[in-house]
Order: C-alpha cells, then structure tokens, then sequence
C-alpha cells in the first residue's frame, strides 16, 4: 500500500542529498565530482584506519544492517498465538 495522498515524508530524506550537493558543487569549479572523490579518497582512508569496526560500518551505510532473527515461542513447546480484538485495536 502506498503513502495516502498528501504525504510529502518522501521528500524529507533528499534534503540531505540536495545539501550535499550543493556544499560540494560550491567546493568545486565543475560539478562537484572532483571534491566528492577526493573526500570518498579520504573516508576510505579513515575506514582502513578504524579496521574492522571501520569495515562494518560500510558495509552498513552501503548495504544496510543485515536482518536479525527473531524467534518467539511457549516453553511447553506449543506454538505462539496473538490474539487481537479488533473492536480494540481501531481498525
């Protein structure tokens, strides 16, 4: 299902790429790629310098946090049943 009509939260997660951009193409006498390379030259530095910690973290950025499991269950081995009313739960 999509966001209702109106909705603008979509637009709030590119203000900081719109910054970027902006901040970079100020840096910069052409399009702003030259001073993005140079500071991805020196981030990747910084990871290499952080080790593994530095490596995990980019590889969160980069691809997102791998997702976790979660197990829910009774001890007396039967399965795990919700219930909701739905007079109760507004729907």
């Amino acid at each position: 299902m999509g966001a209702p009509l109106g909705n603008t939260n979509g637009i709030k997660g590119k203000r900081w790429t719109d910054a970027i951009e902006k901040a970079l193409a100020k840096r910069s006498k052409a399009t702003g790629i030259e001073e993005l390379n140079r500071l991805a030259e020196e981030f990747l530095d910084d990871v290499e310098e952080a080790g593994v910690n530095g490596f995990k973290e980019l590889g969160d950025r980069l691809e997102g946090r791998a997702m976790q499991r979660v197990e829910l269950g009774n001890t007396d081995g039967e399965p795990f049943v919700i219930k909701v009313d739905a007079s109760e739960a507004n729907l």
